[in-house]
């Protein structure tokens, strides 16, 4: 939040059997402290625990309170889910509709690790790479802390990019979308190999002049 635009607002939701929203909409981070402190008491480990229905209502709180542009959710997981009444194509789908972009930070319950399970990632990577975020497994949590940095100046810095396809695409289907950049001759060996990060699909409405 230190990081990030003084004008950005936030709410942090908790979940193990079912979602709980523990701070609702504020710019302070005050708040956010004190929400962290509760949520060592709603995590619990072992539990069963609903991560699709926690995604879906984030979206939905997201999609309600649409005064700013750019969206985006930070989940803290193992990715599994055991039991959700949404699915992992409710929340995909939702995702792809809204363009809000998911961070997931994958950690395991008690402790900090890359051993996160396959299952774990799979959905994880999933949610994240057709957003357009990014899913991260962190060792340690001062690596946790470094990332929650690297995200705030992300978002920060974010470039917004449009096109209008040809009228032969506003079939009102969902298309595939890739982002290159393509480096100038002279530019450093550092910058030879850029890549980029966006959604991969977009919906191309019907009628579309």
């Amino acid at each position: 939040i230190k990081l990030s635009h003084s004008e950005n607002e936030y709410f942090i939701i908790g979940f193990a059997d079912k979602p709980k929203l523990l701070v609702d909409w504020t710019r302070g981070d005050k708040a956010f402290e004190e929400a962290v402190n509760k949520l060592n008491h709603v995590v619990v480990e072992g539990s069963a625990t609903a991560l699709f229905d926690t995604c879906y209502l984030s979206i939905e709180k997201m999609r309600s309170h649409s005064s700013h542009l750019k969206q985006a959710i930070i989940l803290v997981s193992d990715g599994i889910d055991s039991m959700s009444q949404y699915t992992f194509k409710d929340v995909r789908e939702r995702l792809r509709e809204t363009g809000i972009l998911l961070y997931s930070i994958g950690t395991l319950p008690g402790g900090h690790g890359s051993s996160i399970s396959m299952e774990g990632r799979a959905i994880m990577d999933e949610f994240s790479s057709m957003s357009g975020g990014v899913a991260v497994y962190p060792e340690s949590e001062k690596k946790i802390e470094a990332i929650f940095d690297q995200i705030a100046v992300e978002l920060r810095s974010k470039y917004l990019l449009g096109f209008k396809p040809s009228g032969d695409k506003a079939d009102g289907k969902w298309h595939q979308l890739k982002v290159k950049v393509t480096p100038p001759a002279t530019a450093p060996p550092a910058l030879s190999n850029l890549t980029t990060r966006s959604r991969n699909s977009y919906y191309a409405a019907k009628n579309l002049r």
